[in-house]
């Protein structure tokens, strides 16, 4: 009996110490199974978790969360269809306001020339009539002796640069009237360079009536002047200036005479 209990108590205590011994590698696999999860749990936190959160510049890739390639784009600028058709049409505006403006102006300043010229042409007519005693023509088709068209620059002539050969306006051995018809270089103009209009020179035998030609009232426009007189004793004079600077056929130009300044006889037509 004594002998039957001991083998049951040492069997016991081996069923006792198997059952710990598989408690325990249980328990230390459990802990390792812990263990493991716990550091994949810190290394995504500390490292996937991480750089998800950084910010990704424009254009860079990453992985979502599928495990997709996707691209991230940051404060990208742009215009729409609509704004850049508004800009389109805002510039067709201004420009179909300020580019006739634009040659209306550059054609204005054109005609300063005609301007300059005529008042340079009255100034010489008077101080040679105080010496002669009478004003000038020149020929019909005046200088240069074309209309110019469409703005052209034309050489001054060397014969209307050249002073006539002649007495003019008086008979030096007689005393009795003399021509009246010479050259822009008699009574002392030539212009500087080349002109774009053409320059015209009619003295009269009695003096211009006044006012002489006013805007919108210029005599026999838009023709050219008619041969003045040719022989003295002449008391007046006009002088005119024509072209067709915007080519269109419709001439402009501008007059001045012995009693009136300089006048545009057709205003905005060039």
């Amino acid at each position: 009996m004594i002998h039957a209990g001991s083998e049951q108590i040492r069997g016991n205590v081996g069923l006792k110490s198997a059952s710990d011994h598989v408690r325990g590698d249980s328990f230390e696999g459990v802990t390792h199974s812990r263990g493991l999860s716990r550091g994949i749990t810190l290394f995504y936190k500390k490292f996937i978790q991480v750089e998800e959160s950084k910010p990704m510049l424009a254009g860079t890739q990453g992985l979502n969360k599928e495990g997709r390639m996707m691209t991230r784009r940051k404060d990208e600028h742009g215009f729409t269809l609509v704004e850049l058709m508004i800009v389109i049409a805002i510039i067709g505006v201004l420009a179909a306001i300020a580019i006739p403006n634009f040659l209306s102006y550059q054609l204005k300043s054109k005609t300063a020339e005609a301007r300059t010229n005529l008042s340079a042409i009255k100034t010489a007519s008077l101080s040679f009539q105080a010496e002669r005693s009478c004003f000038l023509s020149v020929q019909g088709q005046g200088w240069p002796g074309i209309i110019p068209v469409n703005g052209a620059m034309l050489p001054w002539p060397a014969a209307a640069a050249t002073p006539s050969a002649s007495a003019l306006c008086i008979n030096p051995q007689t005393g009795a009237p003399g021509p009246a018809l010479g050259t822009f270089a008699d009574i002392g103009f030539v212009p500087t360079g080349n002109v774009r209009y053409n320059y015209y020179l009619a003295a009269s035998a009695d003096p211009t009536p006044a006012p002489g030609p006013v805007m919108n009232g210029c005599p026999n426009w838009p023709n050219p002047l008619s041969n003045g007189v040719t022989v003295g004793p002449t008391n007046g004079f006009i002088a005119q200036a024509l072209s067709d600077l915007d080519g269109n056929k419709a001439v402009g130009g501008f007059m001045v005479s012995d009693v009136s300044s300089v006048v545009d006889c057709a205003p905005n037509i060039f």
